[in-house]
Parts: C-alpha cells; structure tokens; sequence
C-alpha cells in the first residue's frame, strides 16, 4: 500500500453477525471522523466470538460490508475469531497494521477515548501485585470479568488509573473490546491512531426489537429465528444481496451442531488441550457426556458464576473445532497473523491492499496461488480456517440440502458500492 494510500484509511474489526444500520453508520462515521476515505474491515469468518456460528454465510455478510462502504473485508482466523476479547482484538489490530492501516475505528458505549485509554494502559502492564489479586478473586470463584476489575480497582494508584469507576465503564461488552483494542496498541508499539463512536439504539445483549434503525445483532439472530425476517432492520441493499443470493441467505444456529458436538467430545482423550477447556470444565463435561445433549444444553451444563456463557460456549466450539492451547500459545509467540485472506473487495479500491511481494512473513490472499506461497505454519493455520467452514457448510448442506462451494472454489467478491 502506498503512503498515500495507508493515511487514507481506517480498519474496523468486525462480526457482521449480521449486518445491520448500525455497521452502516460506524463505516462512515469512520470517515469522517478519522478523514479517511477507504475502510478495510477484519472480520469474524464462520465462528463468532461468542462461541457460536456466524447466523448466515461469511461471503454473503463480506459481501453487504464492502456493499454499505467499506473498501475490502478480510477474514479473522477462526483461531482468534472465536477467541477471549484479548485474543480476538490483539489478532484484528496486527492484521491492520501489517497492512499498514493507520488508525482503527470502533463503537463503545461510554463513546469517550479517555476513559479507555485511562484502562487500556493500566492493564497493559499488569504489575505482580495486580497478578497475584487478580489469582486471589478467581480462586474464590469470580468469573475473569469480574475479578479484573476488583483488581484493578485495589490497585488503581500503583497502576496508573485515574477514573474513578472503573466497573461501570467494563461492565459494558463494547467497552471491553475497545480497551482491547487499545491495550493491542500499546503493547505491540504500534503507532495505530484510535477512535470510537458512542453505540446507538439497543444495548449489544438486547433481544427485543423495537422498530429502532440501530437494533442490536443479538435481536436480530433472535428475529431471524423466531420469525425469519428482518428486512426492517437492515439496509435495503442488505436485502437486495440476500435476494440475488438465495443459495447463500438461509441461516445457521448453535444446535444445528449438537450431533457434531456430541462427536467431538466423544473422539477426544483430553478435553483441556482445547483451548479455554480447564479440568473442571473437562470433567464436568466428562460427567454429563452419557446421554445426548444439544449444544444449547451443554452450554446450559456449563454456565456458572465462574464460568459464564460466552466462555462456555467458546470452550464448546473450540471442541468442535479442535483448536487446542498448543496451536494458539505458537501463533501468540509467532506474531498471531502471517495473512489476510480477503474476502471482498470494492473494486475501485483494490490497490489498497497492495503490499511488499517480498514479506514472506505475511501475505495477502486473493486467489488460491497465494496460499501456496504461505510457509508450512501458515498454511497450518489458515488450514484451521478451511476446516471450520467445511464444517459450516456441511451442517448448511445437511439441513437445506444445498451445496455450496469450498473457501478455494468461492473467487474474492467485487460488489457495487452503494453509499
């Protein structure tokens, strides 16, 4: 990418799961904000960072981003996608600056950088004392959330923090990603400017629609299962690519796996080399695997003060998944990404993802002939990437009877740009 091209641009990372007005809006307030005139955005691939699924295809959600006004929209690998917030924000924030994007965007629901910033750089340093209180507070039975922020609520003055509640700007899920992202920043040392947008319309965990533009993903997957329509709450154009690509709009959820889930926990001989899998989890799972049970149950099992939702639901999918500690503790000690595999791409702007043909340390992926480039690790883990969306589209072709093509076989879109 040229000079010119990289202060020209913004990176958001992203789910799209799926994609609604308030993705829209974040593209261009984007823009506008940062000055910037194209925006390549990170994106979840077939496997949320919820632990679950993306509801409908990667290419079709790719596809309405670059449609609605970003200029690329490049896969997360599902190693990281379907990671804690750390991981998942630290791999979405070292795709874009090895691209050499110069500043990411994001939405937080305090809509101010200070109190983030404030936050970020004190856990970014995560001094013994913090560790050893941190330890404490889980051994009593809090969940990692919760006993962060009593930690770092002790240990305000020897880490730097100024704010005066900290747990009520970590109590809010956006939030939490966005001092990710910044604590990404500080720690890789990269020069990355930063900005947010105060989140609009629904909370992120709220299910009820209520006719607003800015509808939560969450009410919409709800809709979307319950009833089967949300053309009200997603851009016209949104439902024009769903139309024009019936084989691609049908959606999936968390208990169209259960039977692959069962499977997974039966094949395996030790559960904790998975990753988020402790051996409380592991023999908790051992002592409720004698009868079937659907995902939803396990997640059901799971769920407790300690261990809440989302990570049950992540230690699940990385099961099904086989994604193990060994793999994530060599990508964490070797630089997280070696590529971005695009999936979309406005045709207009396509030279913004140009970059050194020479870096053997990281490519970019447009067509097959560049995975062949990868190095052995690379191709290892973008091979994770293959085969979590063989899986997907195995459980799409057994409930709709519908084949769709391989991640090799499907080309990098180029749809019109509606703005």
């Amino acid at each position: 990418m040229s000079e010119e091209k990289k202060n020209n641009t913004i990176g958001i990372i992203a789910e799209y799961n799926p994609f609604h007005y308030g993705h829209e809006f974040l593209i261009r307030k984007a823009k506008e904000l940062s000055g910037a005139e194209h925006v390549i955005v990170v994106m979840s691939g077939d496997f949320v960072q919820r632990g679950e699924p993306a509801v409908f295809s990667k290419f079709l959600r790719a596809k309405m981003a670059v449609s609605c006004g970003a200029d690329a929209a490049i896969i997360l690998p599902v190693m990281y996608s379907t990671g804690s917030a750390e991981y998942f924000a630290r791999a979405g924030i070292s795709i874009l600056d090895k691209l050499g994007v110069p500043a990411v965007c994001f939405g937080s629901e305090c809509g101010e950088m200070q109190p983030l910033y404030d936050i970020a750089r004190a856990l970014s340093v995560e001094p013994a004392k913090y560790q050893t209180i941190l330890q404490s507070f889980l051994r009593e039975g809090e969940s990692f959330p919760s006993a962060r922020v009593r930690a770092l609520e002790v240990c305000a003055d020897e880490m730097g923090l100024k704010i005066q509640d900290p747990a009520e700007v970590m109590s809010k899920p956006n939030n939490i990603l966005a001092i990710e992202y910044l604590k990404a920043i500080i720690r890789s040392g990269s020069t990355m400017d930063a900005y947010t947008i105060r989140r609009m319309g629904k909370g992120y965990h709220e299910t009820e629609l209520s006719g607003q533009a800015f509808s939560s993903a969450t009410g919409l997957r709800r809709e979307v299962k319950e009833n089967g329509d949300i053309g009200n709450y997603i851009p016209p154009v949104c439902m024009q690519i769903f139309g024009d690509h019936p084989v691609y709009s049908k959606p999936l959820f968390l208990n169209d796996f259960s039977d692959l889930l069962e499977m997974a926990i039966h094949r395996s001989r030790d559960l904790t080399a998975y990753v988020d899998v402790n051996e409380e989890i592991a023999n908790t799972i051992r002592n409720n695997s004698g009868v079937f049970h659907t995902f939803e149950d396990w997640v059901a099992i799971l769920t407790s003060k300690t261990y809440p939702a989302g990570r049950a639901r992540r230690c699940l999918i990385h099961i099904l998944l086989d994604l193990t500690k060994e793999d994530l503790t060599y990508w964490s000690l070797h630089g997280d990404t070696p590529y971005a595999k695009v999936l979309a791409v406005n045709p207009e702007a396509a030279n913004i993802l140009a970059t050194n043909e020479e870096d053997e340390d990281f490519r970019i992926i447009t067509r097959n002939a560049d995975e062949k480039k990868l190095s052995p690790e690379a191709a290892a883990l973008r091979e994770l990437d293959h085969r979590a969306y063989d899986l997907w589209r195995l459980v799409y072709q057994r409930k709709y009877n519908i084949t769709l093509p391989t991640d090799l076989e499907q080309p990098v879109l180029t749809p019109t740009v509606h703005q």
